[in-house]
């Protein structure tokens, strides 16, 4: 039997700025287009998973205003249920500030607002089986992160923590998480060691091995145009980035992700289901925003 997919996370409505080129310190730019788009880490993940076929629930926080009835609305169009979406009087939707470049590089300012009610006491898995996984991020507090995952665990579902923000591995997610995934930055906290998206894969490997204290059965690290390199239980992995040109790389790695949940949910090996999530993020990185560009399942076939 096919499993669920829970995310557990932020919810983010994204402003998006396109410029010619990023800002440096103290330089004013400026803006060709500003949208609004629906986003945050777990939305983005959410939708994603649920895209590529799972059946995907979203436990997040958004205020009352304006920008969290948008959210909930476009999570539940995209097929992701929002029972779990509750609403704050208290603190604003979260937004993030995001440039993109006409590379598709960019830069993200997050104001947390109601994401950062999120607590350990909204974590209840009493329904959760073998069958399904959740996924979790940092953009929402670490307690209720490290409780969730644990309490996940503790019921057999395969937990998938993405480390991102970069920041420490808290000693007290250390034997929660199944599956680590991170981007180069992320990597580079977490080991101590320097590494970026032009490090040799043997770096790249050697600073895995260097996370203190992960027990994950796979570590994951998602290192841009370079495609995966990982590290599967004994095994070391790397898998080439699909050539295409990148339209805006904001949501790529939200989208490796959620499509990797979903297909581990279906069943798929670990490989396998990192091929279909790698090329999702191909597809990802061509269409702007962060949940709106995120592909469908019958695109990611059509594309494997």
């Amino acid at each position: 039997m096919a499993g669920r997919v829970f995310v557990f996370g932020s919810l983010n409505m994204d402003i998006v700025a396109s410029v010619p080129l990023l800002p440096v310190l103290g330089e004013t730019v400026a803006s060709t287009t500003m949208t609004f788009l629906p986003g945050g880490k777990g939305g983005n993940q959410a939708v994603a998973a649920a895209r590529a076929g799972a059946p995907t629930s979203m436990i997040g926080r958004v205020g009352e205003d304006a920008f969290g009835r948008t959210l909930r609305r476009f999570l539940a169009d995209n097929g992701v249920d929002v029972a779990r979406v509750e609403s704050v009087g208290d603190r604003p939707t979260g937004t993030a500030l995001v440039t993109v470049d006409t590379a598709g590089d960019n830069t993200v300012v997050i104001s947390s607002g109601a994401n950062d009610t999120l607590a350990p006491a909204a974590v209840d898995v009493s329904g959760l089986t073998p069958e399904d996984v959740v996924v979790a991020q940092f953009e929402s507090p670490v307690s209720a992160v490290s409780t969730f995952l644990a309490a996940a665990g503790s019921r057999g579902a395969t937990t998938v923590l993405n480390a991102a923000p970069a920041r420490d591995l808290p000693p007290d997610l250390e034997s929660s998480v199944d599956i680590l995934v991170v981007n180069e930055n992320e990597l580079a906290t977490l080991s101590g060691r320097q590494v970026d998206s032009e490090s040799p894969t043997s770096a790249i490997l050697s600073a895995i091995t260097a996370v203190p204290g992960s027990r994950a059965v796979a570590t994951i690290a998602t290192v841009g145009s370079r495609g995966v390199v990982g590290r599967l239980g004994d095994l070391d992995y790397a898998l080439p980035a699909r050539p295409v040109r990148a339209v805006d790389t904001a949501g790529a790695g939200d989208c490796f992700v959620g499509v990797l949940a979903a297909r581990i949910a279906a069943g798929d090996d670990l490989g396998v289901g990192i091929r279909h999530a790698n090329t999702a993020a191909s597809l990802c990185v061509q269409r702007p925003g962060g949940a709106p560009a995120m592909p469908t399942w019958d695109e990611i076939e059509r594309s494997a």
